[in-house]
């Protein structure tokens, strides 16, 4: 029997359209998930479906975090019912996958699988395939592997990534790669989107480890653990803030995580533990997670949360639900 709850937030005093933000959760104990170190995940398939994906076995280690684990595999709708469940003996890891599909890798291989759980396409990798899976695309079109695109159900790349000596992949567009080509210590001399130079200074240049993209001509920056706004950048170097951090975040912070929505004007939710009694990266006592979600177009804070625990929160594809696990529980926001 599904807990599943149709609750309005009581999160402080909710102002705006936060009041129309209702909550539900579900309990995944029917689909595998259990306490302990082997921890289940979950993925959106697309607005309607989630995907999880939980081991069978009740401890995990060193000895397990490479090798092929008994996984339960099940696709579920926003209500918690049970769409097709399929049992697996070869999984090392699952990871979100393009539109419709979730990417799983054994020891020997990476593969898509679609929504009825079977494989649509197998890429076959003897070095470390858990390692060769990449960030899906802005649109959620395409997945990069292995420093190639693959686009939908393809096994032919769509584009791949050439890189000098020292260069690297920094983000991944909807038809090719966002390439830093160091100088220095964590400096890009330059900065490449699809092969177009984009311009830049030290100010952001030297922070591209990991980049998300709002549109073709808009990206996001990264952000660490003093970052105080949110901040977009144009090819012709033109930054822009989209919100400003320093009401959600604490004085130290562990993790900083950024997603965005495929639907464009893209919605973006912010990520961010941490505490008001630390030393640099190190808290003490209490740690905080919050999480907020932004309209990069009108620059709207549409809704803001405290979460119980340690969970890292994920956005369905048009934005409008955020998807937190907790434990055994799946809590799901919907955002007007």
């Amino acid at each position: 029997m599904f807990a599943l709850l149709g609750l309005a937030l009581a999160t402080g005093t909710l102002t705006g359209q936060q009041k129309d933000v209702k909550e539900q959760t579900i309990d995944l104990t029917p689909f595998g998930f259990h306490g302990g170190s082997c921890s289940g995940k979950v993925f959106f398939l697309d607005d309607n479906r989630l995907i999880l994906s939980t081991p069978l076995i009740k401890k995990c280690g060193k000895d397990t975090w490479w090798t092929g684990k008994p996984t339960r595999l099940t696709v579920i709708d926003l209500y918690g019912k049970k769409i097709i469940t399929k049992d697996r003996a070869d999984v090392v890891e699952t990871h979100e996958g393009p539109l419709g599909h979730a990417a799983i890798c054994t020891e020997k291989s990476i593969e898509l699988i679609a929504g009825d759980l079977n494989t649509a396409i197998s890429i076959q990798q003897t070095d470390n395939p858990c390692f060769r899976i990449g960030d899906v695309s802005p649109s959620r079109t395409a997945i990069e592997i292995a420093g190639r695109l693959y686009q939908g159900t393809s096994s032919t790349p769509i584009a791949e990534a050439h890189l000098t000596k020292g260069s690297h992949v920094v983000g991944i567009t909807d038809t090719g790669f966002a390439i830093c080509s160091p100088e220095g210590y964590l400096t890009c001399s330059h900065f490449t989107v699809d092969g177009v130079d984009w311009k830049g200074d030290s100010s952001w240049e030297q922070n591209l480890r990991h980049v998300l993209f709002l549109s073709p001509e808009e990206l996001l920056l990264p952000i660490y653990s003093g970052t105080k706004s949110l901040e977009s950048v144009t090819p012709d170097g033109r930054q822009t803030q989209l919100a400003d951090l320093s009401k959600f975040r604490p004085p130290y912070t562990n993790t900083n995580k950024l997603s965005i929505s495929a639907v464009a004007p893209r919605r973006i939710l912010y990520y961010v533990t941490g505490c008001y009694l630390g030393d640099f990266d190190d808290c003490y006592f209490v740690t905080y997670h919050k999480f907020a979600v932004f309209d990069s177009q009108t620059h709207q804070t549409l809704f803001h949360h405290d979460v119980d625990g340690d969970t890292s929160p994920i956005i369905s594809p048009n934005g409008h639900i955020v998807a937190d696990l907790d434990g055994t529980d799946l809590h799901l926001y919907n955002i007007p």
